[in-house]
């Protein structure tokens, strides 16, 4: 299978290196389940209550298509679909975590866990993101407290950092768990904000 990169950064600075891009597994491989209640015959249970039944599904998605995979117990053909944000938006990649949840064909559906290629290709990419975060961090020090200039932007409180320091160094949580939307997020904001002190 052909493997597509997707750039989630770029290094503002000129004439450094740009940072290194992770290959996206392809497919990215999600679980997920939930329990239903099936109705029983009222001879068998005499308090009236049904038979809890775990239901499992699989999720698929190809960056060489930008679309999702489902797959079920119960059908033998996958049911190829496009996941869209409320606004229309497609789903994007650094969207999908272990702990996301997505609107599948109008039901919410809680990422619960992955695959183990997806799980380090988003452990690494959230590696990546707090190594840049930090290094932007720093520069900003350099021109203003990093606090202040994160309250001029919106932003009160970093992704993964209890306290609002440069020196304070985020640790990711493992297992597919990072949040890479919101910490390429906060990267672009940052990097934003240094242009503007740098110009």
């Amino acid at each position: 299978m052909e493997t597509v990169c997707h750039g989630l950064l770029r290094d503002p600075r000129p004439g450094a290196r740009p940072a290194a891009v992770t290959t996206i597994p392809d497919p990215l491989v999600f679980y997920s389940w939930w329990n239903e209640e099936l109705a029983t015959h009222p001879d068998y249970t005499t308090s009236g209550q049904g038979m809890g039944v775990r239901r499992n599904v699989k999720l698929h998605y190809l960056p060489s298509t930008d679309c999702f995979q489902l797959f079920t117990e119960d059908v033998k053909a996958a049911l190829t679909l496009s996941i869209e944000h409320t606004d229309g938006t497609p789903v994007r990649p650094h969207e999908l975590f272990v702990g996301a949840t997505l609107d599948v064909l109008g039901r919410p559906m809680t990422l619960r866990s992955a695959s183990a290629k997806t799980i380090a290709w988003v452990d690494a990419e959230a590696k990546r993101l707090l190594r840049r975060r930090e290094a932007l961090c720093a520069a900003i020090q350099k021109f203003q407290d990093v606090h202040k200039a994160l309250e001029t932007i919106g932003i009160t409180q970093l992704y993964l950092n209890r306290l609002m320091d440069a020196s304070t160094t985020a640790i990711p949580p493992d297992g597919g768990k990072a949040n890479l939307a919101r910490l390429t997020m906060e990267v672009h904001a940052l990097e934003g904000l240094l242009q503007r002190y740098r110009s």
